[in-house]
């Protein structure tokens, strides 16, 4: 695992390597040689895997490390379902796969901030993203949005370890 340094967002890389080839597992905001990182550590071939691509969240299972690889859709810090093309429901059916695999993984591996995180902190995603949706968790502020459209108000809830945004229109 390596955090990529000069950039605000703290992704990680992850490299994962095998008996005949390696695997990196996101590839930072590419300040920096990757390329040549990843020949220091290994002489093997290697292919790169995004997971965080934010709407259309890539998570890998490995059961041998019992390692979930969560990409965007959880990580400690700020999680936002309202990017566009996101959608809050897709999201929280999302987060409840995940948390039915739990019995197959350890440790989510999260793209942003802090690695080997607990998993029971996706059963808080998903319990979040459910309450928000059914309105049972109401503290939250509002704010417009600094990712997308500026004129796009969201609301913002934060949780002990994350927070998540979602779209104020979710709500009309």
């Amino acid at each position: 695992m390596r955090e990529e340094d000069g950039q605000y967002d703290e992704a990680l890389i992850y490299l994962v390597i095998g008996e005949e080839r390696a695997a990196v597992i996101d590839g930072g905001t590419g300040i920096g040689r990757l390329d040549r990182l990843v020949m220091e550590l290994t002489d093997k071939p290697y292919f790169l895997l995004l997971t965080h691509t934010h709407n259309d969240h890539i998570c890998l299972l490995d059961r041998e490390a019992r390692y979930l690889y969560t990409g965007d859709i959880y990580y400690t810090g700020g999680v936002t379902s309202y990017l566009p093309g996101g959608n809050h429901d897709d999201f929280i059916k999302s987060c409840k796969r995940l948390v039915d695999l739990m019995p197959e993984y350890d440790y989510l591996m999260p793209a942003h901030n802090e690695p080997l995180v607990e998993p029971e902190q996706m059963r808080e995603m998903y319990e979040a993203a459910k309450g928000i949706k059914d309105g049972s968790i109401t503290d939250y502020t509002s704010r417009r949005s600094v990712a997308t459209n500026y004129d796009t108000m969201i609301r913002r809830y934060q949780f002990s370890k994350f927070s998540l945004s979602v779209r104020e229109s979710l709500f009309k």
